[in-house]
C-alpha cells in the first residue's frame, strides 16, 4: 500500500482553509476504507490531528483553518499514516506555508 498527502497550495494566508488530502494506493488500484490519521505540525511546534476514510476513490480529504494568531506564520508540516487490514501502514508527508499576519479576518 502507498499513501501520498498533497495540499491543493503551496502557501495559505491567514482565515484560508487548506484542503488536505491523502491518496491511497496498492498494486490494484484505489484502496477504499483504509484508515487515515494525519497530524498538521504548525508553525510555533504544535500538533494538530484528524482522522478521516478513503472512499471508493481511495481518497481522504481533510480540511484544516488557517489561524495565524492561533498557530503562527511560517512553515507547517503535514504527516499521514494510512491503514487497513492485510496492509502495512503507509507513511506519507509534505509541507505547505503559512504568509501573513493576522488581519482581523476570522482571527478568533
Amino acid at each position: 500500500m502507498l499513501a501520498v498527502v498533497q495540499t491543493e497550495k503551496v502557501s495559505y494566508e491567514n482565515a484560508e482553509e487548506a484542503s488536505i488530502t491523502v491518496s491511497v494506493t496498492d498494486v490494484d488500484g484505489p484502496v477504499e476504507g483504509a484508515g487515515v490519521r494525519v497530524e498538521v505540525t504548525n508553525a510555533v511546534g504544535n500538533r494538530l490531528g484528524g482522522e478521516a476514510a478513503t472512499g471508493d476513490d481511495g481518497a481522504a480529504i481533510l480540511a484544516f483553518r488557517i489561524d495565524i494568531p492561533r498557530d503562527g506564520a511560517g512553515m507547517y508540516a503535514v504527516d499521514a499514516v494510512a491503514s487497513k487490514a492485510g496492509y502495512d501502514p503507509a507513511h506519507t508527508s509534505t509541507t505547505f506555508e503559512v504568509v501573513g499576519e493576522a488581519t482581523g479576518r476570522g482571527d478568533n
